[in-house]
């Protein structure tokens, strides 16, 4: 028997396998001893467990989501998608299709990936962007506790805090710009508290570029970078700098970060000839509360008090009744804390940088550019009473900073204390149901609500280039089915414009919503040789697919069907006689 055979040989022949057993031994110490020093260098890294942890979450919630189809859920998640997929591979490709209401770095992170049809129908193109800023988020946000506050265990509970929030997993595998924006806070503040600390001008420099990210990804970071500025001349006369220093810091921080905010000025000027186009256009967030307001529901307009609750209650919503109650006491222990001394006061002015969201939504919602519905505050007797919630979730961050503010200030009972509103704010969320993020993506007036046309589309289509008016989303370009080179929509130009005033010269199929913020209905309501040109193939409520007649088509038929064109047309309820797909019967 020979002494590799088992390891009943090193026992019954002890002498002849004593080599082997020394071999065996040596090894397996080398080897624990090579996974403990491991460990123990990876836990003196513990940023690394942080983003193990993330990326366990982050993939778990994709599989998850996908599964349920809820990746594209919300309508906004398309658009995104649909302005990046222009860009690679439309009609008329190239950075123009950016367009000028949402800021592009968002759209530009997607190019990468949207190119690929399958990663853009299904919205795993654009996931792969949000699950990065979500990772890169969980570590800062624990780098900047633990830099702040020099807890380990508070830093761990932060991250938790905002890892295990539903709705931050939800939005961190979609395509809205909630995490990248997310990412540029923490990330602006991280650097600008070690800035407070070590005064060293790589991280002011750090600070501003995820500003400058931010301010072009989402308008909130415009805010974020006057108050960084305000921020930084209060740290000046809290730390006694001379006034050249601190205006050096200033100048230096506003030339990096304010340039996002002075490009995307200079793009709408260069594009569409008015530098603040992204406000003014019919598509702009502020043209769209008009209409709100036109109809009397836009609720928080000219309202501080109201634009105040309606906040309030959305961030309580996002981050939880329990975890905003405990981060309140770390907001009152920390300003308690610093005015005795026991921790850096520029730190605190950093962690308050994690609250200006709070007065920029209070502040547009005031003025009428934004809105909020929620059914805590509205009657229900309303239409809508679900809208824009996630607006909430940029106080996350806040909220887990603040908790883990109880931990490092009690340490054990401290930690203890929110851990157990943790455990008790998961099972709160567990009960609840749906996060309410995610029920906005599912029902509220934020979801993505795709008719039958698409599919009708999808199976009926030969060729030729399909037009319809994206705003209006009478159609839902990654459920037709066609290559996005063969959509026609607003910012093809010149061949949307020379298709409006001839559709018949470039455009095959038409679709068409019967709604006053449709253009091409606008523009062919009036026709009257409208129907000489396109039949009417299609019908599901308001909207109508047409298709352009024949050259073999009799003027006999063409005259019938114009009298039937011309009393549909006539009426914003008007159903074909067609039967509607099998697979929206129970809709």
């Amino acid at each position: 028997m020979g002494c590799s055979d088992s390891l009943l040989t090193i026992f019954i022949h002890p002498y002849s396998c004593r080599q082997g057993y020394y071999i065996m031994v040596h090894t397996e110490i080398y080897f624990v001893s090579f996974i403990k020093r491991h460990i123990r260098r990876m836990w003196s890294h513990q940023e690394h467990i942080v983003a193990l942890v993330a990326f366990v979450l982050s993939v778990a919630s994709l599989v998850y989501f996908y599964q349920r189809g809820l990746l594209v859920a919300y309508g906004d998640a398309e658009s995104h998608m649909n302005i990046a997929k222009r860009v690679v591979s439309g009609l008329t490709p190239g950075f123009g299709q950016l367009g000028g209401n949402w800021p592009p770095f968002h759209h530009l992170l997607m190019l990468p990936f949207v190119w690929n049809d399958w990663m853009w129908r299904t919205g795993v193109g654009a996931s792969v962007v949000s699950m990065a800023c979500y990772i890169a988020s969980a570590v800062l946000i624990f780098k900047l506790i633990k830099h702040t506050l020099r807890y380990n265990r508070a830093a761990w509970l932060g991250a938790l805090i905002f890892m295990l929030n539903p709705g931050v997993l939800y939005m961190q595998v979609t395509a809205m710009s909630e995490m990248p924006m997310i990412l540029s806070l923490i990330g602006t503040v991280y650097y600008f508290a070690r800035w407070t600390t070590y005064e060293h001008p790589f991280d002011i420099i750090a600070a501003a570029a995820f500003v400058f990210m931010g301010s072009l990804t989402r308008y909130d970071s415009w805010f974020l970078a006057f108050s960084c500025v305000a921020a930084i001349l209060l740290v000046g006369l809290m730390k006694h700098f001379t006034w050249r220093k601190t205006e050096g810091a200033a100048i230096f921080f506003s030339v990096v970060s304010f340039a996002g905010i002075g490009l995307w000025i200079l793009w709408n000027m260069l594009i569409f000839k008015d530098p603040l186009y992204f406000m003014s256009s019919p598509y702009s967030a502020k043209s769209q509360q008009q209409q709100w307001l036109a109809k009397g529901q836009l609720p928080s307009y000219h309202d501080m008090a109201s634009s105040y609750s309606f906040y309030t209650v959305t961030v309580l919503h996002n981050a939880g009744y329990a975890v905003m109650g405990v981060a309140m006491l770390g907001l009152i222990i920390l300003l308690y804390n610093a005015l005795k001394g026991r921790y850096s006061r520029t730190h605190i002015v950093s962690m308050l940088l994690l609250a200006t969201p709070f007065p920029f939504y209070v502040l547009t919602l005031y003025m009428g550019i934004s809105i909020i519905l929620i059914p805590d505050l509205l009657p229900k007797s309303w239409e809508f009473n679900l809208f824009n919630v996630r607006y909430g979730m940029m106080m996350i961050p806040f909220a887990a900073v603040m908790a883990a503010a109880v931990a490092a200030a009690y340490r054990r009972v401290g930690f203890a204390l929110v851990m157990a509103v943790l455990v008790f704010q998961a099972y709160s969320f567990w009960q609840g149901g749906a996060h309410v993020v995610l029920r906005d993506a599912e029902y509220g007036l934020s979801a993505r609500r795709p008719s039958p046309v698409n599919q009708f589309i999808a199976k009926n289509y030969d060729n030729g280039f399909v037009m319809f008016d994206d705003f209006s989303r009478s159609a839902n370009p990654i459920d037709l089915g066609i290559p996005m080179n063969q959509i026609v929509y607003v910012g093809n130009h010149p061949i949307w414009d020379d298709s409006l005033k001839q559709p018949e010269t470039h455009v095959k199929w038409l679709i068409v919503r019967r709604d006053e913020n449709d253009v091409l209905w606008q523009k062919y309501r009036q026709d009257t040789l409208f129907s000489r040109k396109y039949q009417l193939v299609y019908n599901w409520q308001k909207t109508g697919v047409y298709r352009r007649w024949d050259k073999n088509t009799s003027a006999k038929t063409i005259d019938a069907e114009t009298i039937k064109m011309k009393k549909l047309l006539e009426s914003d309820n008007a159903v074909t006689q067609e039967p509607k797909p099998q697979a929206f019967l129970t809709q």
